[in-house]
């Protein structure tokens, strides 16, 4: 049961009520998107007054967090504008392709942010000379110099394998997972830290695949390698180096159900159990790696580790055989862990990153 506070309003001045909370987890619970699998315990939603009352299937440790979750974000649609309103402390004031400015939110229920209103711009180039108080040039692999490297401490980059018709063989898959793993450790250690886990928390986890036998890929392997850097091109260059026939694809290029392997990124909250438990079940690994089958069974062992855990840091601890489950079925396997990079202003004070790399607006102010 949720009870609300009486004193949260829209950036239109409208009061919110238990009946929007309700109508937009409805959504969240009955329309498909990518996270649709984070409220598949959620049985009903009703109200009472100010209460918002769940029905859940059974425990859920992470029950909180995910409805704390962006995309559990409660917003009100109205006809007179185009973007849905929300309650936070800052609202968005104007928004186009390359410029948005969020304004601070003056019928905040609790405190604001320090500064009044703040302007972002993306560039379509990295040659463009770029000044602000805060420029955020993405990951230091990409070949950016800046003030500051922010090493991310969760999250990485991984390789992944899609279920299509011409899927790659465990033989051939324990050939890259080898030469990818060799790579990490004997090329980018020094540079990127080797991940073990796709989150922080199990980085003193070993990294194994339980198949020794070994084949080299014999057709042209299609790759899709989203937002390119320059280690993730080292790497594909190195498995052509021990053999391998590659041609690369980017994101526009190529259907998933096309490749026969990719290359990404991910990213996580400073909250590692939500964080992994969301991307275990929502994340493209999931939705292009799986088939609906083993969709089903991983579902499954997820549930059975929740009913058996004892709590949030005993079920963070048990999540860790979901990962290593998508490693042995040869699903995917980490990489290495990138860092961001920053420009900060030195009349900015307050900048502070989470474990994501996310700098948040709340407590950043301008000293004199």
């Amino acid at each position: 049961m949720l009870r609300l506070r009486p004193d949260v309003l829209f950036h239109n001045g409208e009061k919110l009520t238990a009946e929007h909370v309700a109508t937009c987890l409805t959504d969240r619970m009955t329309k498909s998107h990518t996270y649709q699998n984070l409220y598949r315990h959620i049985q009903s939603i009703r109200t009472q007054g100010a209460w918002v009352i769940l029905t859940m299937t059974h425990q859920q440790h992470a029950i909180l967090h995910i409805l704390a979750d962006m995309h559990s974000s409660i917003y009100l649609e109205t006809s007179d504008n185009d973007i849905p309103y929300g309650t936070g402390p800052f609202r968005l004031e104007s928004c186009d392709k390359h410029q948005w400015v969020l304004a601070k939110n003056p019928d905040y229920f609790s405190s604001g942010g320090f500064i009044d209103k703040a302007e972002f711009w993306t560039s379509d180039t990295t040659e463009a000379k770029v000044q602000g108080h805060i420029v955020h040039h993405g990951y230091s692999s990409n070949g950016f110099t800046a003030c500051d490297q922010v090493a991310l401490q969760t999250g990485c980059d991984i390789i992944s394998f899609p279920t299509t018709k011409s899927s790659l063989s465990m033989d051939e898959k324990a050939w890259i997972f080898h030469h990818a793993r060799e790579f990490c450790h004997h090329v980018t250690q020094d540079i990127l830290p080797v991940a073990n886990s796709v989150v922080g928390y199990h980085q003193h986890q070993g990294v194994y695949l339980y198949h020794h036998e070994m084949k080299r890929p014999t057709q042209t392997l299609k790759v899709l390698a989203s937002h390119s850097n320059k280690y993730r091109i080292q790497l594909l260059q190195y498995l052509e180096s021990k053999g391998a026939n590659i041609e690369v694809f980017s994101d526009d290029e190529s259907q998933h159900s096309q490749y026969d392997m990719a290359i990404g990124g991910y990213v996580f909250s400073d909250d590692d159990m939500f964080g992994y438990y969301k991307w275990l079940i929502c994340s493209s690994v999931f939705k292009y790696c799986l088939s609906p089958q083993q969709q089903a069974v991983f579902l499954n062992i997820v549930d059975k580790l929740l009913l058996t855990s004892s709590s949030e840091t005993n079920y963070l601890d048990q999540l860790h055989r979901c990962e290593d489950w998508l490693i042995q079925h040869g699903v995917f396997f980490p990489l290495w862990r990138d860092a961001l990079s920053y420009n900060f202003d030195k009349s900015l004070q307050g900048a502070e990153t989470d474990s994501a790399g996310t700098v948040s607006l709340r407590k950043l102010w301008f000293e004199d």
